[in-house]
């Protein structure tokens, strides 16, 4: 049923999409020109919405991490971010100290219920897809939301996103080059994070020489070619120097070592370049516990079975998973621009939610009300720590 409200939502919302001329226009940091909706933000320097990019503080600590994106994916990476400890908060080398990375830090969801999922948009509804993302983003900028969708008088006042990062690898190409577009002309240093940038990051950022790289990922993200295409706008310079980037989709059914088994013939049939030296993790249940074991085994080479899947492998071999990868930016973004708050307390949680409007869709503070029932069953069996603070409310 979600599925279905979805094709409405969007075709509604392509129609409601008119081609607004304005004069002034700047390409996106991905080499195309920008949406319109973006145009016309850009066109009138007094717009109410623009005016949350360009009353950001770039000095202050005040402000939550917001998580933008579609309710599964902000959920598990809300659950990460109030747990992990990776650091040693005093002196941010990577050593856990048995306090939470995040210590002090409030981390808001602005779970997309309207629009999500986001699979269908692709290709054929692309830029709408793009000016969803870019509103997402502009509301976690604001203030205030509303209590009641239907009620625009309703309104109770939110910490306002101090870091912006979107949960879902799509987004990483549709709609993360427009809000960066946005940010650029208004001179701001607003910290944007993707799934797709924060991977590849990680991977290029552990040595200069070239990197062949795989991604795990389904099978529509495959076909929409993110990660290619990210990695060919975003990284030439390492495209050139002769790093590679191949997405491949393993198969859906078995166990992880199965399917990563799967990955690896897939990626055998490819004829993607050899040895392979990273995975790139785009899935939120993956445990790489469970692959760096298996990779241990393939180094064994007890049959002739494990010797040829060794032979695809670098010895330094890495796994970059979407949560560690978007965590452990996030926490190096925050130490490096001093936006941490070092507050002495537990990170908190706090939860939104888009509804549909005619105009597109509001923001609302989550309530049993409004959410779906298939949000609230995965927010029970796969974010415990976050469905607290949905109880709370």
């Amino acid at each position: 049923m979600k599925y279905n409200k979805l094709h409405i939502h969007v075709i509604l919302l392509a129609g409601l999409c008119s081609v607004l001329s304005c004069k002034m226009i700047r390409p996106s940091v991905q080499g195309r020109e920008t949406i319109p909706y973006v145009r016309a933000l850009l066109a009138d320097s007094l717009s109410g919405r623009y005016g949350l990019i360009r009353s950001y503080d770039s000095g202050t600590s005040v402000g939550s991490i917001a998580v933008i994106g579609d309710p599964e994916t902000c959920l598990m990476l809300s659950d990460e971010f109030l747990a992990c400890d990776r650091f040693d908060n005093i002196h941010g080398t990577r050593r856990s100290d048995r306090l939470p990375d995040f210590a002090g830090e409030v981390i808001s969801l602005y779970m997309d219920e309207a629009c999500a999922p986001y699979q269908p948009y692709i290709p054929n509804l692309a830029d709408s897809l793009r000016k969803v993302t870019v509103a997402n983003a502009l509301s976690a900028l604001d203030t205030v939301c509303l209590l009641a969708p239907f009620n625009v008088e309703s309104t109770v006042s939110k910490d306002r996103a101090k870091v912006l990062i979107l949960s879902n690898s799509l987004t990483s190409q549709y709609g993360r080059s427009d809000i960066d577009t946005l940010i650029r002309a208004s001179g701001k240093k607003i910290p944007l994070l993707s799934p797709a940038h924060a991977m590849i990051d990680q991977v290029l950022s552990s040595g200069q020489r070239a990197f062949n790289i795989g991604v795990w990922t389904d099978s529509l993200t495959v076909a929409s070619g993110v990660f290619p295409s990210v990695f060919s706008a975003d990284y030439k310079t390492r495209k050139a120097s002769g790093s590679t980037l191949t997405a491949v989709t393993p198969e859906p059914e078995g166990d992880i070592v199965k399917r990563f088994y799967s990955f690896l013939d897939k990626w055998k049939e490819s004829a993607a370049p050899l040895p392979l030296d990273a995975i790139l993790l785009d899935d939120y249940g993956v445990n790489i516990d469970l692959l760096t074991a298996e990779i241990q085994k393939i180094r064994r080479e007890e049959t002739t079975e494990m010797l040829r899947y060794s032979k695809m492998l670098s010895k330094d071999l890495m796994f970059v998973d979407i949560v560690g990868a978007l965590t452990t930016e996030c926490y190096r973004t925050l130490r490096k621009t001093n936006r941490f708050t070092h507050n002495i307390a537990y990170p908190k949680a706090a939860l939104y939610q888009t509804v549909s409007a005619y105009e597109g869709s509001r923001l609302i503070l989550t309530d049993e009300r409004y959410i779906s029932f298939e949000t609230r069953m995965f927010m029970e069996e796969n974010a415990p720590l976050t469905m607290r603070f949905y109880v709370q409310n």
